[in-house]
């Protein structure tokens, strides 16, 4: 099934949804009344924030970010830093290969 196959049925679905918040889509009040809700789910791990949370809000967040980075000046998309030494992780992923390493490094 391609993606806009997906995505069309989801709006289908969508439709048949109430809003929770009752509030006029798209308006800056129902932005607004979602945005609190999102942060309230990333803040406070209250899960269930988000519950009838409509695609279009999704959507108009991408959108969002997607002119932010548009508008940020030209800049290096990893721009983590990470030093020589540091553990990332205290094992090697799940079913990964350690990679031998014959060699004796320089002293």
């Amino acid at each position: 099934m391609g993606l806009a196959s997906v995505q069309r049925r989801l709006e289908k679905l969508e439709g048949r949804w109430t809003d929770r918040s009752h509030l006029v889509p798209n308006s800056p009040e129902w932005f607004s009344y979602w945005q609190e809700r999102l942060d309230r789910c990333f803040n406070d791990g209250d899960d269930k924030a988000l519950i009838g949370m409509p695609l279009e809000f999704y959507r108009a967040m991408v959108e969002l970010a997607e002119k932010e980075e548009e508008s940020e000046p030209a800049r290096q998309k990893d721009d983590s830093v990470v030093a020589v030494g540091t553990a990332i992780a205290d094992r090697p992923p799940h079913r990964s290969v350690r990679a031998e390493l014959p060699h004796t490094a320089p002293a």
